[in-house]
């Protein structure tokens, strides 16, 4: 099953933006299909009328900043390859389709290939204005310039019943973090059949793998090459906690939202413990080596695969004691922990690291804000 990807971006330019991924400018990549709920003058109006409210509104306008209207938002979401078997006007179409009818907003979207064929994904623009005539509930006054005035001083006058705007109040929702995390990465990773991040403090992210070219310098080059080995070792990590959780129904009824369906892709084969023993290992051993990778922010990636050894060593030793105590028959009801803190008590998750490091990739990594976000 492949991994999901979707990211939300904020547009300024809303008009610009369709036109790039429609393929307008001709800098897109191959562009297979667009669909649009709303014709292009109606995105025009969308982004008229959202920088007229940016600088009507004095909290969030201010002259001496740069700062612009929010005119809409984008999702950029991967498909899996599969579905370039499709007729992508047909995709296009459904999709777009479907989220209005789910989110009840507008939406324009185009299927792209990046140019080695090698991703296959969608840019999804939506409105968070819905289209509705707003009526003026009474007489409004307004002097030359258009601002409210007392109704001697007025020389223009929107009467009541008039349609004062055809865009309604933005929709909250679209701004929250948890409605990404929540509600729109859950439904399209069931809808295309992705496997999601599990947000639990267990499992760990993989970092984006920047493209390198002939061109790229050598510290550059350096950054991807960690970065590859990084994701490596991320897949290992995931793929322990994946086993150790399915041997520990106990942290399922305990935590039921940091427990998904699991699939066993690492075949570790770890036998079942009596109650409590991998929720235990889990609390005592897991977590907190989670903790201490991602407060090595600065040298995770070296970090990443020492905690890896020791854990697995943790692990082992709980899997060794099982045997043996199954062997004697032993009537114990927990596995004492001792043994893994025996193991892990030579200096536990504590980074070996280089005493000095290449000041130019520390430059390169320090600006680079998606490789140090875990």
């Amino acid at each position: 099953m492949a991994r999901q990807f979707l990211q939300q971006n904020n547009l300024h330019n809303v008009v610009g933006r369709i036109e790039y991924i429609r393929g307008d400018t001709g800098k897109q990549e191959y562009m297979m299909a667009y669909y649009s709920t709303m014709t292009d003058e109606e995105w025009k109006d969308l982004a008229r009328y959202n920088q007229e409210r940016f600088k009507s509104n004095k909290k969030g306008f201010n002259k001496n900043k740069k700062c612009s209207a929010i005119e809409a938002r984008e999702l950029i979401l991967h498909i899996p390859h599969e579905y370039a078997n499709r007729d992508p006007n047909e995709l296009t179409k459904l999709v777009g389709d479907d989220f209005k009818r789910k989110f009840g907003t507008d939406c324009c979207l185009a299927i792209h290939w990046n140019k080695s064929k090698t991703n296959y994904h969608i840019h999804l623009i939506y409105s968070e204005r819905v289209r509705e005539n707003k009526v003026a509930s009474r007489n409004m006054y307004y002097d030359a310039e258009w601002k409210k005035c007392k109704k001697a001083d007025a020389v223009n006058v929107v009467h009541k019943g008039d349609v004062i705007s055809k865009w309604s109040d933005k929709d909250t929702r679209f701004k929250q973090k948890s409605s990404i995390q929540d509600v729109i990465k859950p439904y399209y990773a069931s809808k295309f059949k992705l496997e999601m991040y599990k947000d639990d403090g267990l499992h760990l992210k993989e970092q984006k793998e920047y493209k390198i070219n002939p061109t790229s310098s050598i510290e550059y080059i350096e950054l991807h090459d960690k970065i590859v080995e990084y994701n490596k070792n991320v897949r290992t990590w995931n793929n322990m906690v994946d086993d150790v959780l399915e041997r520990s129904p106990e942290y399922c009824v305990l935590h039921p939202s940091d427990h998904n369906t699991v699939v066993n892709k690492s075949k570790m084969n770890l036998p079942p413990t009596k109650k409590h023993e991998y929720t235990q290992f889990i609390d005592v051993v897991m977590k907190p080596a989670v903790t201490a990778h991602k407060e090595q922010r600065k040298h995770h990636k070296e970090y990443l695969k020492y905690m890896i050894e020791r854990v697995k060593e943790a692990l082992n030793a709980l899997v060794e004691r099982f045997k043996l105590n199954a062997s004697k028959q032993s009537t114990t009801s927990n596995i004492s922990m001792k043994n893994y803190k025996q193991i892990t008590k030579q200096k536990p998750f504590k980074p070996q690291m280089k005493k000095k490091t290449n000041k130019d990739i520390s430059k390169f990594i320090k600006h680079q804000s998606d490789f140090e976000r875990d």
